[in-house]
């Protein structure tokens, strides 16, 4: 099955309907292409009373406060939010047409539990065969289960489901894009640096999309990263 993708040729007139793989496959065989003073301030002179320790008082008591403020932090064993960026790599795959594309890949995750979170997905691939400029975006979001949130290393699963917008466009000629459906399905693993930074070493995906009645299974996604942690 392919994806499809509905091309109109402006300059001749025509109309194509296509895959997003055939254009790839037509650009490789050559197809066409105030600032106010306060009342009473003005002539007084600082004055400083160490003997009566108030400077050391105000001192002791902004401590103690930020202290307070730091004891959720120090408490919790996990994240309660965390947030990835990062390169991802994209292999669309399908009847004879390979395309690897390149882009980048974000998340961010709310974790309810140790173990259980939510996560929103974004991401864009990219791709330009002989002048045929292609796109890949999708936006996706689904349950996350982490398996050790609290260590060193972090091994985690996931299941997204969203939607998929798909473009190409030839100079001279015209554009098209479609949206429709995708799911992916995988996961990954992060490494600790320090209690508000990790590495995602990496996060693999099994990716399938659907547009227009014609869907396409053939597809992997790899990224990796940094995750803010808080």
């Amino acid at each position: 099955m392919y994806l499809s993708v509905y091309c109109i040729v402006l300059d001749a007139g025509l109309y194509y309907q296509g895959t997003l793989q055939n254009v790839f496959h037509m650009a490789e065989n050559g197809a066409p292409k105030n600032g106010t003073h306060s009342p009473g301030i003005k002539g007084r002179k600082p004055e400083f009373n160490f003997a009566k320790g108030e400077s050391m008082q105000k001192l002791l008591v902004l401590i103690v406060f930020l202290g307070l403020l730091s004891l959720p932090l120090v408490a919790q064993d996990y994240p309660k939010a965390e947030v990835f960026g990062g390169y991802q790599y994209l292999h669309l795959g399908g009847s004879g047409t390979d395309v690897n594309a390149n882009g980048w890949n974000a998340s961010l995750t709310g974790n309810f539990t140790k173990s259980f979170g939510v996560t929103a997905d974004f991401s864009g691939a990219y791709k330009t065969i002989s002048g045929v400029d292609t796109k890949v975006y999708s936006y996706a979001g689904g349950p996350v289960v982490n398996l050790n949130s609290g260590g060193k290393v972090n091994p985690f699963v996931h299941a997204l489901f969203g939607g998929a917008h798909a473009s190409a466009s030839l100079s001279g000629v015209g554009s098209a894009s479609q949206n429709g459906f995708t799911m992916m399905f995988g996961g990954g693993a992060d490494v600790k640096v320090n209690p508000i930074l990790a590495v995602r070493v990496i996060q693999a995906d099994w990716v399938y999309y659907r547009f227009s009645g014609d869907s396409e299974s053939h597809n992997v996604r790899i990224s990796t990263g940094i995750v803010f942690r808080f």
